[in-house]
């Protein structure tokens, strides 16, 4: 699936908060392709999103409220990501959610609201409106909002639980199957949320070589661990690793599993600077990443803070790649506080900056800002032009006091 819209509001730090992810106007000059539905060139989507800002700006909490959005609609059922974190525990949160599918081109959206720690809604409404051949997102999304409104079409899907009632609403709910729900979220508190994957399947020891080869040039081989069992039974090329050994120069090694973890505990994890280690898990990811799109699967990629050790260089080149093997009908999300990303000549749009206000949780586009699509973001972000550099002035008191 592929977000176009949230709408949030007493969930986490956000309220009232809206964001869109489409855009109106392409960048020829833009370093990122198909940044539009593949049979509808007029309706153009984010396909990148670089999310930077303040600490707990809202940065992870926008990926959990997009992950449970996602569990919801192939479960039907709330997830704590949504649950636990509603603000006012005495009043109810709300998620406008809008999204497309690929896959039969159509244009949804979802309206619900909920209380604290409750798994089912207490109010719920959905419609789903076919996305013509040259429908922009503002055309489509206009005709959504009339379908939401109560003018419905041969075409059209509408469920209210005002007017059938909420059992009702929430049984046809469940009833609707969706295509294209497929995500991979790397958090930065080590959490991994992963659908239609298996954790570990995707990485091949060429990759994890190439990757890790830029983090630790001391590392001379990776090898796949095969149990002899399976190998026989499927044949060694077709069999799934359970593990992979680094060999080093040195002569040392280390046993990695299939999903990333280091075989020996702390001891030998502790062989690895804090930015190689991130990049084993970092690798999986990526091998996701690389595997949805020679498939052309539409999937979320959210990948939270995890190369804040990592060199700079690295970082933009990791990026790059992500970037270059994303699927034409996948999204990928990325949160970060290194300002050199800013430099890459991504489009403006790309880029979404995030504050705190007052307890809540703020978001600026750029593109909003800007009349131009060929401005340079990093003197204004310096520069503080968006409000999104950290208040240090009671370090300054510190600093100054006898």
């Amino acid at each position: 699936m592929i977000i176009t819209r949230l709408y949030l509001d007493n969930l986490y730090g956000f309220s009232n908060t809206e964001v869109d992810f489409s855009y109106r106007r392409k960048n020829l000059r833009s370093n990122i392709t198909d940044e539009f539905l593949p049979k509808r060139p007029k309706f153009n989507f984010k396909r990148v999103c670089i999310i930077s800002g303040t600490n707990a700006g809202g940065k992870t909490s926008l990926g959990r409220v997009i992950c449970g959005v996602e569990n919801f609609l192939a479960s039907k059922v709330l997830t704590n990501y949504l649950t636990l974190a509603v603000c006012d525990e005495e009043q109810p949160a709300k998620v406008l959610a809008e999204f497309v599918t690929p896959a039969d081109n159509t244009l949804h959206l979802l309206e619900f609201s909920f209380q604290y720690a409750e798994t089912t809604p207490e109010s719920l409404k959905y419609s789903a409106i076919p996305i013509g051949l040259n429908d922009s997102c503002p055309a489509a999304r206009k005709k959504l909002m009339g379908v939401h409104g109560g003018r419905l079409s041969k075409s059209s899907i509408r469920i209210d639980s005002a007017e059938a009632g909420l059992v009702k609403a929430l049984d046809d709910f469940s009833d609707l199957t969706f295509s294209d729900l497929s995500w991979m979220f790397m958090f930065s508190e080590n959490k991994n949320e992963d659908k239609d994957s298996k954790r570990g399947k995707h990485i091949s020891p060429n990759l994890m070589f190439s990757v890790l080869k830029c983090f630790d040039n001391s590392i001379e081989s990776v090898e796949a661990v095969v149990p002899r069992s399976e190998a026989k039974r499927k044949g060694e090329k077709s069999a799934s690793p359970s593990g992979y050994i680094l060999k080093f120069q040195n002569g040392d090694s280390v046993l990695i599993d299939a999903a990333g973890e280091i075989a020996g505990g702390a001891g030998m994890a502790n062989r690895f600077s804090k930015g190689t280690y991130d990049a084993i898990k970092l690798t999986d990811f990526i091998g996701r990443v690389i595997d949805a799109g020679r498939s052309g699967e539409s999937c979320t990629h959210y990948l939270d803070e995890q190369m804040a050790y990592s060199h700079s260089q690295l970082e933009q080149h990791i990026l790059n790649l992500i970037i270059e093997k994303l699927s034409p009908t996948a999204q990928f999300f990325y949160t970060t506080h290194n300002y050199d990303i800013l430099d890459m000549g991504l489009p403006p749009h790309t880029f979404l900056f995030m504050r705190k206000d007052g307890g809540h949780t703020e978001v600026v586009q750029p593109e909003n800002t800007f009349s131009k699509n060929d401005r340079v973001l990093t003197n204004y972000v310096k520069n503080n032009y968006f409000d999104t550099l950290p208040d240090t002035s009671p370090l300054d008191k510190l600093m100054w006091a006898d």
